[in-house]
C-alpha cells in the first residue's frame, strides 16, 4: 500500500487549517459591534514547511506507485 492517500489528506487538512483561520477569528469577534468584527488572515513559516514536507511524500508515493506498476509489467513479461 503506498502513502499516496495519506499524503492527499495531510496536504488537505495543512490547507483546510490555513483557510480555517480567518473564519475563526471571524467567529470569535462575532459578539463586536458592527464594524469591530476582525478577520485575521496570517500564514505560520510551518505552513510552508508543513506542505513541501507533504508535497514531497506525495511526490515520492507518486513515484513508488509508478515503480511498482513497472515491476508488475516487467515480471508478466519474464
Amino acid at each position: 500500500m503506498t502513502d499516496f492517500p495519506l499524503a492527499l489528506m495531510g496536504v488537505i487538512a495543512a490547507l483546510a487549517d490555513i483557510a480555517a483561520r480567518p473564519l475563526t477569528s471571524l467567529i470569535l469577534t462575532a459578539h463586536k459591534a458592527s464594524g469591530a468584527h476582525i478577520v485575521s488572515v496570517y500564514l505560520r513559516p510551518e505552513d510552508l514547511s508543513t506542505i513541501m514536507l507533504l508535497a514531497t511524500l506525495l511526490a515520492l508515493a507518486h513515484i513508488q506507485k509508478t515503480a511498482a506498476d513497472i515491476a508488475d509489467e516487467n515480471a508478466q513479461i519474464v
